[in-house]
């Protein structure tokens, strides 16, 4: 696995660490279980006037428009063992602190997810 980061040091937010690093490592958590065999993340951050926007994507096989309709609904999951709150949960803490949260069509495949900040 391969992790690449794309983000300047100069960002900062004033954000709760701990609710935050749990979407994060939601998000990662996701990419994993898509990817058994290896792959990699890809997160970047750039600063948009007053907001920051940050991609997490990763080249494991995306996410179908059916599924993307429906990922940040409770009890939603396309895992086996998941709950499907992950998602839900990780959005809502989005939301919570004034962002937005949401899947984007990859087009080199695999999955994006984009937080607005």
């Amino acid at each position: 696995m391969e992790v690449f980061l794309d983000v300047p040091d100069d960002i900062e937010l004033p954000l709760e660490r701990s609710r935050i690093e749990r979407v994060f490592m939601n998000l990662f958590s996701n990419s994993l279980d898509a990817m058994p065999e290896g792959g990699r993340i890809h997160v970047a951050a750039r600063r948009e006037e007053s907001e920051v926007m940050v991609e997490v994507a990763d080249t494991g096989p995306g996410i179908s428009s059916e599924v993307r309709a429906s990922l940040f609904q409770p009890f939603h999951s396309g895992k086996r063992n998941g709950l499907g709150l992950g998602l839900a949960l990780s959005r809502q803490t989005v939301l919570d602190h004034g962002g937005d949260m949401w899947a984007d069509a990859n087009g080199s495949g695999g999955a994006r997810f984009c937080l607005r900040l």
